[in-house]
Parts: structure tokens; sequence; C-alpha cells
């Protein structure tokens, strides 16, 4: 997954603090207008639903015929993103399951499939010119995740905090953000609007 259990552990903390509710182990099967259904039949009621969970991969890989599958229709590829048993034909982001088995564990995000993209056009490049290609590794995502007014957790893998100090770090990363697509005026105003 993308997350540390650090993060896990610390976000579950932070929401009960805030008063969420955390129900974890028991799949929503179902709902209604005004209500869901839990797997061991609980019925939680609702006023506004809003769902936030599930990713699957694009239909198009169903057509690859001889693919291997995981459960949630991800095509399994091998260390070098190689979809098995094909040499020549790769997947990368949502559409590519490396499991701990063929490869190794990842999770479906925007920085995950990037950092495949720019390891799959590397390798290509090398075996056009026909050099040796090195098998792709997974590194853990740097994570700030935002919880609340002046909090967030942040985690660099080498380094771990939260608090104020983390939402500043929020900050700073949404104003650089900014100034890559806007104008630095603009990119200054919309800054200390959400400041």
């Amino acid at each position: 997954s993308g997350a540390s259990s650090w993060i896990s552990t610390r976000t579950e903390r932070r929401l009960k603090e805030v008063g969420v509710k955390i129900i974890l182990g028991n799949p929503i099967i179902g709902a209604s207008p005004d209500a869901i259904i839990l797997e061991n039949d609980q019925s939680i009621k609702y006023d506004i639903l809003i769902w936030t969970a599930g990713v699957v991969a694009n239909s198009l890989a169903l057509k690859i015929s001889g693919a291997k599958f995981d459960d949630r229709a991800c095509l399994i590829v091998d260390d070098h993103l190689r979809v098995i048993p094909y040499e020549n034909i790769f997947a990368i982001g949502d559409m590519a399951f490396c499991s701990s088995v063929g490869a190794v564990g990842s999770s479906m995000t925007a920085q995950v499939a990037i950092a495949q993209g720019r390891y799959l056009a590397h390798t290509l490049k090398r075996i056009l010119h026909k050099r040796a290609v090195f098998r792709y590794y997974f590194r853990r995502p740097k994570l700030v995740v935002p919880l609340g007014v002046q909090y967030a957790l942040v985690d660099l893998g080498w380094l771990k905090f939260s608090g104020f100090l983390g939402w500043c770090l929020k900050c700073a990363i949404a104003f650089h953000y900014l100034t890559t697509i806007l104008p630095w005026s603009k990119a200054i105003r919309r800054w200390r609007h959400g400041w």
C-alpha cells in the first residue's frame, strides 16, 4: 500500500479525536436511499452518503488474451512491469498490479503511476538500444496528509512528524505547486486564501 503503518495508526487516532466514527473489517455490501448495509447485516442510517473508496482498472485490460489478473481486474506484471506472460506488453498505473510474488506491492496513486511511467520510459529506451534493463523498485511515496485545521501528518520515510508543523509543510507544498501553474501574483492570492 502507499501509506506506512505509522500514517495509518496516526490517521485513525486523529480522526477519532475529531469525532469521526471508524468501522474496519466490515465492508459495505449494499445501500438504500437512507442507509448503508454492512457485511454483518448492520444498517447505518445517513442523510448524505459520499462514496470515496475503490479503484478499478480500465476494462481495456480484459481484452489482452492470456493475461493474468488480480481480483480488481488489474493486469499482473513482473518486476519489469511486463504483463505476465508477455515479454512485449507493459502496464503501469491503475491498470497494473505488482504482486509480492511477481514483483513488488504498490498502490493505485498518481505518484506511483508517474514513477512507473518514468521507469518504463527509461526501460524502453534501454531495450531499443539493446542494453540491459533493471528491475522496477517500488519506493513508498512521501506523504503529507492534512487532517483538520492546522494539523497534518508527514511521512518522509526517514522523518515522521505531525501537528502544526506538518500543516505548515503542507501549506509550503501547496504554494510551490501553485507557483508552477499560476503567475506569482495569482499564486500568492490563492495560497493566502487557502491559508
